[in-house]
């Protein structure tokens, strides 16, 4: 299936070291991360004001949550000029606070419901429409998975991680819903509606500390990253001046391409014909891609490790 829509989507789909190629594939899991985080967070805000649902209304705007950073990417990609950082990195934070103020007022709405439960209305229908809206978040879940799968692409494995959750709190709101057929009151409804708008929050603060600018480099990480950046050019690689050293909880030594996508596939298949640099690509969590590169510039100097 994925196959054949990447076949009509993309020329030279089975191309992937060619960098038009792999633009084109992140931006057709960008234009479906948008398309249906929009459409099915709108279907879910409606069926919540139809069925006076506060969790069905506060998942719809969840599911809105997963298009903000394909729409960032898209209008403000994060490798503009410095001025133009700046400005993304403002317009992120007034986001990020906004939404923190919405999950709130849901959080505050859900409370109300737990505090006051009411007799809610069976509804056999809904439970269809939901389960209906769960199949079709998994199939563009997985598809994002499978172009992350595909390209290596950090940003599109983002998106599968965010309609992962998306799915697990459809999936606790559809077992609401059936539950309602027992007679439940809307005291089930008011802790999925907190429990979702706790994720509204959280997702905030994710989107927040995406923008914050990463820590200063020492002098041992910039001669580092001097070496991977001759490797790198000795392989045929013309920029990688974006690399940056971060530190993750584990305390590991990364490196992140910020054009991840231009210059981290392109050193990987030089790897095979360049005996300077070795490199081992694997994603996580958020648009950071994990490198693990061991550099001998000179011949048989002792080598910088990342790992």
């Amino acid at each position: 299936m994925f196959r054949y829509i990447f076949k009509r989507l993309i020329p030279q789909w089975q191309d992937t070291a060619n960098p038009d190629v792999r633009r084109r594939y992140i931006y057709v899991e960008h234009v479906s991360s948008i398309a249906g985080s929009g459409a099915l967070g709108a279907v879910l805000v409606v069926l919540g004001v139809v069925l006076n649902s506060v969790a069905l209304v506060t998942l719809g705007v969840h599911t809105w949550t997963g298009a903000v950073a394909p729409v960032l990417d898209f209008f403000s990609p994060s490798s503009k000029q410095q001025t133009d950082a700046l400005r993304r990195r403002s317009g992120v934070f007034i986001l990020a606070f906004v939404m923190c103020i919405v999950g709130i007022e849901f959080g505050k709405v859900a409370l109300e419901r737990i505090i006051t439960p009411q007799p809610v209305v069976k509804s056999i229908f809904a439970i269809v429409f939901i389960a209906a809206v769960l199949a079709i978040d998994l199939f563009i879940t997985m598809f994002s998975y499978r172009i992350a799968e595909t390209v290596g692409s950090g940003e599109a494995m983002a998106s599968f991680k965010r309609g992962r959750m998306n799915i697990s709190l459809i999936a606790l709101i559809l077992a609401g819903f059936i539950l309602r057929l027992a007679g439940f009151y809307t005291i089930i409804d008011g802790i999925l509606g907190l429990v979702t708008a706790g994720f509204i929050i959280f997702a905030a603060v994710r989107i927040a500390q995406d923008a914050l600018p990463h820590r200063a480099l020492s002098g041992t990480d910039s001669a580092l990253i001097d070496a991977i950046t001759a490797a790198a050019l000795q392989c045929g690689i013309p920029s990688v001046d974006d690399i940056v050293i971060l530190t993750n909880d584990e305390r590991q030594r990364t490196v992140s391409f910020t054009a991840l996508f231009d210059a981290a596939v392109p050193l990987q298949k030089a790897a095979s014909s360049c005996a300077s640099a070795e490199t081992l690509l694997r994603t996580t969590r958020g648009i950071t891609a994990v490198i693990r590169v061991r550099v001998a510039p000179h011949g048989n100097a002792p080598r910088h490790t990342v790992s």
